[in-house]
């Protein structure tokens, strides 16, 4: 607690540092100590002059001794300072102080503000004479905490009734409190202020209390402080902490006491206005509450008192905007400019004022109609503080025509105001502008890439993924592209096109611009590309990016090759995800061909392969090298899969479109399919030449070793041939080629011929699916057909791969129909293939007795292929063998289950331990360790008296295969 005398004047709250907001402060806990309390002047006179009012208490001063030993007080300087300004008598060096000190006082405002250690945010101050202060100091602490108290209650009447009124305000907003206890303290605290209203609704605590109460959803308590209060609105407006009562009558009032509130305050805008306090109260009923007849009555009194006037006394015909009234009274527009002048030059001098929505107003309203004179004036003070104003509609035009019409000393300070505020002005929709502004007029390129675009690149992770922030990427990689920048924001920017002070040209500025956030942007790209294309924020941006230049763009973007490669194989990856034509998995994500963000960016830039000359521009050309053909005739089961194919055909490079062919030729169910897309994609096929058809190799290195074949000598025959027939066999049985197709190709022609020749009796039940003998194999060069059904039966192979595509594509009746002939199989690869279909078709079903049935058909069909498994083990066979064994086992009951349980188990390991890769088996087992690991020790006993004792597991072990 400081004790102060009665002198000189206290700081104001501009002289001092900014405090951090603190967490409120209970006054229940103990009111006396905590609550702020200023004793009145008991004696103003000594002596018959005045006594200076201190800027300190005498405690709070340091005391130091001096040569001669007694002790003496320490002035600051600033006291000093302020003295010699206060007995100065030139009004000229009071007002150049000040105007410098205010300035200092902005620039310590835009600063982090300082963090306090002090337990509270304020202290307990009380002004007493001197002479009294002398006498508190010989007393102890709790004398003179009484002594205080007295003194109170001696110059405060209602002392009793604010301390009263605390208490039960404390109990209110308590929420440990019980609601007949609130109601009962609601009605107690009503009845003690009755007719109280007023003088309670000026003091920092008790305003609270007040607001309070209009917080309770009661409209008698509401309508009762309105009516008390009615008649002090202005007053409450000037006080400083009596405004906070008014603004909260605006925000729970009706429509009808609102409006009586701003009546009460018409004609006193202006004055309001030029207090701290009450501005920010006249910025909330502009912005906030005001309709449109009061919005412009509020607006016309900053123009001028008979504007004011004029308005009140007619039917709203007086023109109340200022373009209005500039086209129809332009004579008047000279005082208007002089009255906002004298407004705004004391506005701009402080920070507070100067983010307010209606000084905004008024700032554009002065700079579109001033003289130059005037607005360069205006410039040079907002030069610095222009970030603070661009938050708002009407701000951010203003600040735009503050950096149109600057000079290049002056766009140098408004790019220097943006340090350290570069992410937060992108991610705002009205401040972005201004930048959009700073890009298209400061020639400075290197400043703004040292200030705002260098930001931006170490921090585009935040921008990427923001609404807002994207935009700005997109001006930065295409400026004022058409589909991303509004028509109406293109409109406002053309106005600054001719301004007197940019010279560079547009294109080398914007290149300049886009040059230091290329390197960061692809990084990410690169990194991000899942992400970014599956998001609906960022995907566009992937297309402008990579996009050809077009002939909007102000300047011609160039992206390395090796960038453009890497980011196009990322695309080509996703591609290569399963697709499964027709999922009803709403959880699964959809693929890059079936719709959604990525479907439009990943078509756009096929379509714009046919702009692009080299092969390895061409998205195409990387999308068919990592492809395989089971992708490609994946995606010919849905029509947004076909027209994908058709866009690689009539845009993509010479190669796409050849392997395209390759890979698609031979496929039936193409040739089948009703759909539209795949009528249209036939026919595309068919338009390529068939003698240009390649092999679809896996990956570039078969490309680089087939060639390599074509370029030996012909001293390596022999060598070569056998070469040929790895290639060929490599080939053959890793891409899954029709064999009719190889007859197209020059090198694997002779190789085959040569490697059956060598190799038939290794490899007899591979050949089986393509003839059965020699001959049958000579006469796919020779075009000769043999009966389909008797090629289907042999082609094991075949018949396995085409079921597997059928089943990946959940076309599980299709896949039924080439399976259900091998029921009498004695190949354990074609019966747990069955069992799996008919498993599906079991789980399709709505009716629960045939569901039952096609479950325990399909264990029936299980058990013949694992009694049938080859001696290396069959990883199929096992792993449905242990799920139809659970189901079955679920169907018998829970004794059945229970006893099953461990032959499950086994099974799934055996699984395992032939493929240890699979990620369903995987998961499975550890459903089974979970399922066992969650039994209760209850549950266990009685499931072993009933049934048998189940088997023992931990969630750690759940987890491990999880």
């Amino acid at each position: 607690m400081a004790i102060r005398t009665i002198g000189i004047k206290r700081p104001s709250s501009d002289d001092t540092e900014t405090v951090k907001k603190r967490k409120r402060v209970s006054f229940s806990k103990n009111i006396d100590e905590s609550t702020e309390q200023q004793a009145k002047d008991e004696d103003l006179s000594v002596n018959g002059h005045l006594v200076p009012k201190p800027k300190k208490g005498i405690l709070k001063k340091k005391v130091l001794a001096n040569a001669n030993g007694c002790l003496q007080i320490k002035e600051k300087s600033s006291d000093f300072l302020e003295n010699d300004i206060l007995d100065s008598k030139d009004g000229q060096e009071l007002n150049n102080f000040e105007g410098k000190r205010n300035v200092s006082i902005r620039k310590r405002r835009l600063q982090p503000p300082k963090t306090s250690n002090n337990k509270f945010r304020h202290k307990r101050v009380i002004r007493v004479k001197q002479s009294t202060k002398e006498i508190l100091m010989k007393m102890t602490k709790k004398e003179r905490k009484q002594f205080i108290r007295e003194l109170e209650k001696k110059n405060k009447p209602n002392y009793e009734l604010m301390m009263k009124a605390k208490l039960l305000w404390e109990t209110i907003r308590s929420t440990k409190v019980s609601k007949e206890k609130r109601s009962h303290c609601i009605s107690e605290l009503m009845d003690l202020c009755q007719g109280k209203f007023a003088a309670l609704a000026f003091s920092h605590a008790t305003s609270r209390v007040v607001q309070c109460l209009l917080k309770l959803k009661k409209s008698d308590i509401r309508d009762q402080i309105f009516e008390e209060l009615k008649t002090q609105f202005l007053q409450l407006a000037m006080s400083q902490f009596g405004k906070f009562l008014v603004l909260k009558l605006l925000k729970y009032g009706t429509k009808e006491q609102r409006t009586q509130i701003i009546s009460s305050l018409k004609g006193n805008y202006v004055r309001l206005y030029k207090s701290l306090f009450s501005a920010s109260l006249v910025n909330e009923i502009y912005s906030e509450w005001g309709n449109a007849k009061q919005y412009r009555q509020l607006v016309s009194e900053f123009y001028g008192p008979e504007f004011a006037i004029l308005l009140e006394n007619s039917d709203n015909s007086f023109p109340a905007s200022i373009d209005e009234i500039a086209t129809q009274t332009p004579d008047k527009m000279a005082e208007i400019l002089q009255n906002l002048e004298k407004l705004l030059d004391r506005a701009v001098l402080k920070v507070p004022m100067l983010k307010l929505s209606i000084t905004h107003k008024l700032l554009y309203d002065f700079l579109r109609y001033c003289s130059d004179e005037q607005r360069n004036s205006l410039i040079e003070s907002l030069k610095d503080f222009l970030p603070e104003i661009c938050h708002t509609h009407e701000g951010s035009y203003a600040a735009l025509l503050c950096v149109w019409n600057s000079t290049p000393e002056q766009r140098t300070s408004i790019v220097k105001s943006f340090t350290g505020l570069a992410i937060s002005a992108c991610k705002d929709n009205f401040v972005q502008r201004v930048l959009f502004g700073i890009f298209d007029c400061v020639d400075d390129t290197n400043l703004v890439n040292k200030i705002i675009i260098k930001e931006i690149a170490n921090n585009i992770a935040d921008l990427i993924y923001d609404k807002h922030g994207v935009i700005v990427l997109h001006y930065l990689v295409h400026p004022r592209d058409p589909h991303v920048i509004a028509k109406s924001l293109q409109n406002i920017l053309q106005q600054g096109d001719s301004n007197p002070h940019t010279k560079l040209d547009k294109s080398s500025r914007y290149l300049n611009l886009f040059e230091c956030v290329k390197p960061a942007l692809l990084t990410f790209m690169k990194a991000n590309m899942r992400e970014m294309i599956t998001n609906k924020i960022s995907a566009v941006l992937i297309l402008d990016t990579l996009d050809v230049n077009s002939p909007s763009s102000p300047f011609k973007r160039n992206i390395d090759i090796n960038d453009l490669s890497a980011c196009f194989k990322e695309i080509a990856q996703i591609a290569t995800d399963e697709f499964i034509p027709h999922c009803v998995d709403k959880e699964r994500p959809l693929h890059i061909i079936a719709g959604g963000c990525a479907r439009f960016v990943f078509r756009k830039l096929l379509k714009n392969d046919r702009l692009r000359e080299e092969e390895e521009e061409k998205l195409s050309f990387y999308l068919m090298s990592i492809l395989k053909r089971e992708n490609l005739q994946s995606w010919t089961g849905m029509d947004c899969g076909c027209y994908t194919l058709i866009e690689i055909i009539e845009s993509g490079s010479d190669y796409a479109r050849k392997t395209l062919k390759l890979a698609l030729d031979g496929n039936n169910n193409l040739k089948n399919s009703s759909l539209q897309g795949a009528k249209k994609l036939l026919v595309e096929l068919n338009k390529i030449e068939e003698s240009n058809c390649d092999i679809l190799p896996s990956d570039t290195d078969e490309i680089e070793e087939i060639n390599e074949v074509q370029v030996e000598n012909s001293n390596g025959k022999r060598k070569n041939n056998l070469k040929r027939m790895r290639i060929f066999h490599k080939v053959l049985l890793f891409n899954n080629f029709a064999p009719h197709k190889l007859r197209f190709h020059s090198i694997a022609r002779p190789a085959f011929f040569k490697y059956y020749q060598q190799q038939q009796k290794k490899f007899s039940n591979i050949f089986l699916g393509f003839g059965g003998t020699g001959l049958l194999s000579i006469s796919w060069f020779t075009s000769s057909k043999k009966d389909n059904d008797e090629k289907n039966d042999a082609n094991v192979d075949k018949i396995i791969r085409d079921a597997d595509i059928l089943y990946n594509a959940y076309l599980i009746d299709n896949a039924y129909g080439i399976l259900r002939r091998y029921r009498s199989s004695e190949n354990s690869e074609l019966l747990w293939r069955l069992a799996r279909v008919i498993c599906e078709q079991g789980k399709q079903s709505k009716n629960v007795e045939e569901k039952n049935r096609l479950f325990r058909e399909a264990f029936e069909i299980i058990e013949k292929a694992l009694k049938c498994e080859p001696a290396k083990g069959s990883f199929g066979t096992h792993k449905w063998y242990a799920i139809l064994l659970n189901i079955v086992s679920e169907l018998d009951g829970d004794k059945a289950q229970l006893s099953k349980a461990v032959e499950v188990r086994n099974h799934f390991e055996r699984a395992l331990e032939l493929d240890p890769l699979d990620a369903t088996t995987w998961h499975s087992l550890g459903v089974w360790h979970y399922s066992f690991a969650n039994l209760s020790t209850s549950q266990r006993f009685l499931a072993g008296i009933f049934y048998s004792r189940p088997p023992n597991s931990t969630y750690v072990e759940a987890l491990r295969h999880f």
